[in-house]
């Protein structure tokens, strides 16, 4: 007869593994930013127009729309190349557009379109790789035996954590 998973078959050693990389993953996609650059969008593009020279609301859009592109672009991409290339390729072109916004404002080059251009790289990118592939890899690693108690149990502390993130980040930011 086989029984239900419970939350101590979770905590025998062979399950341990997967279940502690795939939610140190989900952890560490909260402090990427991706989270961060969607719900503080309109934040964003609103410190980098201060000439008004874009429509904010065609910005958000357009974000969104980049953002359903790029997901759709993602399902096809994996039956192509694998998810290892996919993840370090576009993690690493996120990385570069993050750097460059970073060296822009460092510089005091606050050209709106260039500013908005590069944004808009970073969240293509970043839908492309971590933000798509980590739910893959979290339901592919956990054995089926647990997954769903696992799953439930690390989404559920990750949309906490989320939240908290989410909410704190305001003042973080004015402090600074």
């Amino acid at each position: 007869e086989r029984r239900l998973s419970s939350w101590k078959d979770c905590f025998q050693a062979q399950y341990m593994k997967p279940f502690i990389i795939v939610h140190i993953a989900n952890l560490i996609l909260i402090f990427c930013g991706m989270y961060l650059a969607i719900f503080y969008a309109s934040d964003f593009m609103s410190a980098i127009n201060k000439t008004g020279d874009l429509d904010l609301s065609f910005m958000l859009v357009f974000t969104s729309a980049v953002r359903v592109v790029a997901m759709i672009f993602t399902c096809f991409l994996l039956f192509w190349c694998g998810r290892r290339p996919l993840c370090i390729f576009s993690g690493s072109v996120a990385g570069l557009a993050t750097l460059g916004v970073a060296t822009a404002m460092s510089l005091h080059f606050f050209h709106p379109w260039f500013l908005f251009l590069l944004f808009l790289i970073y969240v293509a990118f970043s839908t492309c790789g971590l933000f798509t592939v980590l739910p893959l890899l979290t339901t592919e690693m956990m054995p089926s035996r647990i997954r769903s108690v696992a799953c439930g149990y690390i989404y559920t502390t990750d949309d906490i954590g989320l939240f908290i993130f989410t909410k704190v980040f305001p003042f973080v930011v004015r402090d600074i």
